[in-house]
């Protein structure tokens, strides 16, 4: 009986995460937390502080996720990636709709210069 339990619970846990793993961000999720993080107000508002605290999470992850292949120097901090990409985004309001990792790593992208590959 404990096994069907066990089994039925590992189900609905995979049918519960599953949903919220396949939403993905895009450029106006990012708009929206760019817009808190630059007034550089701390409100009492529950909505603007997840906002701002998703936007910063957000690009943190993707740094630290593409360091290995770009040259992020050690003293770069979260304000000056979150400015950068936030940045990038105000330049390119027609990239919106896209997914929020492709216009992080473009911002990146063009702020940073990739490690230089090896030659043949």
């Amino acid at each position: 009986m404990k096994r069907i339990w066990k089994g039925l619970i590992v189900i609905a846990i995979v049918f519960y995460i599953t949903p919220i793993a396949e939403a993905q961000w895009t450029g106006n999720d990012l708009v929206q937390g760019w817009k808190v993080f630059q007034r550089g107000e701390r409100t009492a508002q529950m909505a603007d502080v997840a906002y701002e605290g998703s936007y910063i999470g957000y690009i943190m992850g993707v740094c630290q996720a593409i360091n290995y292949y770009h040259n992020i120097a050690s003293s770069f901090t979260v304000g000056q990636a979150c400015n950068v990409v936030g940045k990038y985004l105000d330049e390119h309001p027609e990239r919106l709709h896209e997914a929020a990792i492709v216009l992080v790593v473009d911002a990146l992208n063009q702020a940073f210069p990739t490690f230089p590959t090896k030659k043949k």
